[in-house]
């Protein structure tokens, strides 16, 4: 229940940002608009900012591609929202469950301590093994502040496994932060490259009377690409 909480969350933030999105893109269109041409990079700047808002400001009315990588965006916010959130949710269940079957507070505790946890019994286990092994560096002090005592051998695989499951959430965070800045990237060079088709794609015509030294009058025809 609480990894769907989380991502009904960042659903409402989804939606919250894309009207933000919206707004922001209407008035970009309205600065733009008196321009006579679209800028590459400002469409690149756009799209890093909001992936498919570069793709907006070229043509609000025929911008598919970019509305393919705003959708991306919010996909990707809300995975990146509802992990987050499932992960701080078991941190947190860990917290407790260690504290009532262990007698532990693994709260401020470093990574190495609260693995130590979850494969040993006990402070005394821990420290045995570490003496046999000859890892004197590893070894914790005897005291209530590094103490722990299963109540029994179930409890501690089942915060093992909750453990497990805390870095296999917790890993897939910063794949979908690479995605994000990965979405953002093409999105620009793909509006940046729309913006430079455009340009080179235009063509410019003019006829304007030149007067000439003489006292006459000639057309001058100019054609800009």
């Amino acid at each position: 229940m609480k990894r769907y909480k989380w991502l009904v969350f960042g659903l409402v933030l989804i939606v919250m940002g894309a009207n933000a999105a919206t707004v922001s893109a209407q008035s970009f269109h309205s600065q733009t608009s008196e321009l006579r041409s679209p800028s590459p990079g400002r469409a690149l700047l756009y799209s890093l900012i909001v992936p498919g808002l570069g793709h907006y400001y070229i043509d609000h009315h025929h911008w598919g591609r970019g509305q393919v990588h705003l959708a991306a965006e919010a996909i990707l916010w809300t995975a990146l929202i509802g992990l987050n959130g499932y992960s701080n949710s078991l941190h947190n269940d860990m917290f407790t469950y260690a504290a009532e079957h262990s007698g532990t507070d693994i709260r401020n505790r470093d990574r190495r301590f609260q693995l130590a946890v979850g494969d040993f019994n006990s402070l005394q286990d821990y420290n045995d093994y570490q003496a046999r092994a000859r890892n004197w560096n590893e070894i914790y002090a005897n005291g209530q502040k590094y103490y722990w005592q299963w109540d029994q051998q179930n409890s501690r695989l089942t915060y093992q496994n909750m453990n497990n499951r805390y870095d296999k959430v917790h890993q897939q965070i910063p794949a979908v932060i690479a995605l994000m800045v990965a979405n953002r990237v093409i999105s620009g060079i793909s509006a940046y490259i729309q913006v430079r088709h455009l340009k080179e794609q235009r063509v410019e015509m003019g006829l304007a009377p030149v007067t000439t030294q003489s006292g006459g009058v000639v057309a001058q025809v100019r054609i800009g690409f």
